[in-house]
């Protein structure tokens, strides 16, 4: 979407409404570019570089000394901004995630047991599992995603 400086140094969105003359009501998008020299309206450049949302974070704008050019930069998530993601998937796991991970937790259980019962041979009993709580599992559930 582009992006304006007005002449009284406002920024606004192409689709936002700008009084004209104290009277018209008009879309900076909507006006010609004779129009918008004619009322000192500027394009606004703005560089933004790729970026992927899931390890990196957008930062900036910062503004030209002229004001017609936003740049934005892009850094690495830091651990915590890392593990604030997981615990937000975690809690906003649709059902299709949790049979996923369900089923993953279920098939290193029968992995673990068949490795037990060789090494050991009747050393599993059925029932032998320790119980854990709600922080166990959502840190399990952090860890799989």
């Amino acid at each position: 979407m582009a992006r304006y400086l007005l002449s009284d140094g406002r920024r606004v969105e192409g689709s936002n409404l700008i009084v004209i003359n104290n009277v018209n009501t008009r879309s900076c998008d909507s006006l010609s570019p004779a129009e918008k020299t004619a009322l000192g309206i500027q394009a606004i450049t703005v560089v933004m570089p790729p970026f992927d949302y899931t390890t990196e974070v957008l930062e900036g704008p910062v503004i030209s000394p002229d004001g017609l050019t936003e740049t934005y930069t892009k850094r690495a998530k830091t651990s915590l901004e890392l593990d604030a993601d997981k615990d937000v998937r975690v809690s906003n796991a649709t059902q299709q995630d949790l049979l996923k991970i369900v089923l993953s937790l279920e098939n290193d259980n029968r992995l673990i047991k068949a490795r037990i019962n060789v090494l050991s041979p009747g050393s599993f009993t059925v029932g032998q599992a320790n119980q854990i709580t709600m922080d166990q599992l959502k840190t399990g559930l952090k860890a799989l995603l």
